[in-house]
């Protein structure tokens, strides 16, 4: 049997060109995630800690150190990085805001913004928010509800084990 050169030779470039692109998207998305890290990292080494659990979604970054019971919050909007950091020491709860409209023409709900925000035990001092979606920088939702509804839940378990 005869190998057709010609053959063999257009089906690697075909392939090599279909692969191409998820392998480019595969390769910033893991150097976006490592920088959104390293900010992260950053932001615990200033507050003389490290982070432990962390997790990523679109342009924001969140991660938790459980034994000083902080969480560190990271995010690139339009170019501007935002690094925030909560001591769960001086919180009283955290909850999952979610802004938005109800379409009137069907049962339909459009968000605007989505964040997490925390309420201090000084009612002096002012609460901290974590802006995980808003739809002036981001397209569409991805995941931001459902990461936001499990840190919340993790973040207020940990303050009731605490009292």
């Amino acid at each position: 049997m005869k190998t057709d050169w010609g053959t063999a030779v257009v089906g690697l470039v075909a392939t090599i060109a279909f692969i191409a692109p998820f392998v480019v998207m595969y390769r910033k998305r893991v150097k976006r995630e490592k920088r959104m890290y390293n900010s992260l990292k950053t932001n615990a080494k200033q507050q003389n800690t490290s982070i432990g659990e962390h997790e990523f979604c679109g342009d924001f970054a969140i991660g938790i150190n459980d034994t000083q019971e902080q969480i560190f919050f990271f995010k690139n909007k339009k170019g501007e990085e935002i690094n925030q950091f909560v001591n769960l020491s001086e919180i009283q709860k955290c909850e999952l805001i979610k802004k938005g409209r109800e379409i009137k023409s069907s049962s339909m709900h459009s968000t605007h913004s989505v964040s997490i925000l925390f309420y201090t035990l000084d009612k002096k001092k002012p609460h901290t928010e974590f802006e995980l979606f808003h739809e002036e920088t981001n397209l569409q939702l991805s995941g931001e509800l459902q990461l936001g509804e499990k840190w919340c839940n993790k973040i207020n378990s940990l303050l009731k084990t605490k009292k």
